[in-house]
């Protein structure tokens, strides 16, 4: 029964790891931090815009963090879910998803469904 549970909880936060947008977010975290370290180190730029615009990069920066942390949170809430679901049934799943066989099993299925599995069916769509 556990196996079955994380197999499932593994190919749905598979499929919410590629559906949502957390790469192009990181990207554009990491395009303001990049903006942010070319306005510090730039001598072209006065200090007095420095002071302006530094303190709303970091307001933006703190924005992307969040998103990034709550994308996050939804691709490991299937996991979250499945182990409410198993303590219904007095299963210890967050306790087994420590185990190496069971990290090693997860790993396994999420390359195999994004890899192969997922690529054969949007071919065929």
């Amino acid at each position: 029964m556990n196996w079955l549970i994380i197999f499932v909880a593994t190919l749905m936060s598979a499929e919410l790891l590629v559906r949502l947008p957390l790469a192009a977010t990181v990207q554009n975290l990491f395009k303001t931090l990049k903006k942010s370290a070319h306005i510090i180190t730039s001598k072209a730029i006065s200090n007095h815009w420095k002071e302006v615009a530094l303190p709303r990069l970091a307001v933006r920066m703190i924005g992307q963090s969040l998103t990034v942390f709550a994308l996050m949170f939804l691709c490991i809430s299937p996991f979250l879910v499945a182990s409410l679901i198993g303590n219904s049934f007095s299963l210890d799943l967050l306790g087994d998803l420590l185990d190496p066989v069971i990290t090693l099993f997860i790993t396994a299925v999420a390359w195999i469904y994004l890899g192969v599995v997922r690529k054969w069916i949007y071919a065929r769509i």
